[in-house]
């Protein structure tokens, strides 16, 4: 058996593809194959199983056994599989990205107003094809070595003119998604620029240029904000982010009315927990009505905000009025409150002598580990090697002297 380029160039794809674009997101900002390193351990290790198979791959393709064809099946289905999945995986990071970036409310949206899969992933897909047809190649060779020279004669009875016409339908085939993915990245460049053109001028008629609904209801909500303007909210299509419009322009203005004009009950209880913040105003958890813990971390951050301690009495719930006092604690600076309340107390300490870089605090701290971390920050904080001393786990201990060290 002659030796096979196929899986090579199945290899190589895979790997380019690692390498390419995964996903745009709305603030146009592209994320590569290796940018999902750090994620989460099991992340990791598929991607560097990626890496590691397609590199294989490369190597099996050179060898002319029936061996290596098994593998080659064997590692194309992963691979194959793998870029379908990845497709999901990247989805369910765009979640994650749009939780921690923008907050719970907008995953109500359709995740696709949002993001754009790139063609990092499809290319790691057809690699993928391409070994496992390598695979196939090498077990079922001399059945297809006759197949295959019958299409090579039907090939070379193709004119030249028509050859050309193939190659440039294959050719237009490979384009077209890359095309695509480059002509959306410049559109949502454009559509951003509208919007910070929107906000600079604080003029919503702007953002009726940008014709993807979903950056166009962002800009309406950012200038509506901004002017604190209700009928700008009004023009945003989408709920989620219209009753986030409101719910902010209520914060701003620290008027409770209008949060009664948000329909989703979640939201409205939302925008009264942010109002009662803002007012310093208790008594406006108590509309939020329909989850206890809710309220009650309602008055543990205006608790937190006014450094009010009989606020933290109001709380029922055990573990948020813990929490409630620590607050306080931490913000005044006064460890008193850990020893004259009933607080989780290895936390309470840790906290307060963190912020106060106060190193005799940690020796309260009566869990070993917490105690090291309390001990460890601090001597990072202060930069003092001395305290890394009075650490007792050693790997604890030659991390601190490492980090002062660095630093």
């Amino acid at each position: 058996m002659k030796n096979r380029i196929i899986g090579v160039i199945g290899g190589l794809m895979v790997l380019i593809g690692m390498i390419s674009p995964w996903l745009i997101n709305l603030e146009g900002k592209t994320f590569y194959g290796f940018n999902f390193f750090g994620l989460n351990t099991a992340f990791n290790s598929l991607l560097i199983i990626t890496i590691i198979l397609s590199l294989i791959a490369i190597i099996l393709s050179l060898i002319e056994k029936k061996t290596a064809g098994i593998f080659l099946l064997i590692i194309g289905v992963l691979l194959t599989g793998w870029g379908i999945v990845l497709k999901f995986a990247i989805r369910s990071f765009g979640i994650s990205y749009i939780w921690e970036k923008y907050g719970a409310e907008w995953l109500g949206e359709t995740v696709s107003t949002f993001l754009n899969m790139g063609w990092g992933i499809y290319v790691v897909t057809i690699g993928g094809i391409l070994i496992f047809a390598e695979g196939v190649l090498k077990l079922k060779a001399e059945f297809l070595t006759g197949v295959i020279q019958r299409i090579k004669e039907r090939i070379g009875k193709i004119n030249r003119k028509t050859k050309i016409r193939i190659l440039i339908g294959i050719l237009i085939i490979v384009l077209i998604p890359i095309g695509r993915n480059w002509f959306q990245k410049q559109r949502q460049e454009q559509f951003l620029d509208y919007r910070e053109e929107a906000v600079e001028k604080q003029d919503p008629t702007i953002c009726e240029k940008i014709k993807a609904e979903g950056t166009r209801d962002h800009c309406y909500k950012d200038v509506g904000v901004l002017k604190e303007d209700l009928l700008i909210c009004d023009k945003i299509q989408s709920r989620v982010i219209r009753d986030l419009c409101y719910e902010d322009v209520a914060e701003k203005k620290q008027d409770p009315n209008i949060c009664e004009s948000i329909e989703d009950r979640g939201s409205r209880g939302s925008c009264y927990h942010r109002v009662a913040v803002a007012k310093q105003d208790p008594a406006l958890c108590e509309k939020m009505g329909f989850i206890q813990s809710y309220i009650e971390e309602c008055y543990r951050n205006i608790a937190k905000e006014t450094k009010n301690l009989n606020l933290c009495e109001k709380i029922t719930f055990q573990n948020i009025k813990s929490l409630c006092y620590t607050d306080i604690a931490v913000v005044t600076k006064d460890p008193s409150i850990c020893e004259r309340y009933e607080v989780d107390k290895t936390l309470c300490y840790r906290q307060v002598a963190e912020a106060t870089n106060d190193p005799e605090l940690c020796e309260k701290v009566k869990t070993q580990p917490f105690r090291d971390f309390c001990f460890e920050n601090i001597a990072e904080e202060i930069k003092s090697l001395k305290l890394c001393e009075k650490i007792e786990d050693q790997s604890t201990k030659e991390r601190c002297y490492r980090k002062i060290e660095e630093r």
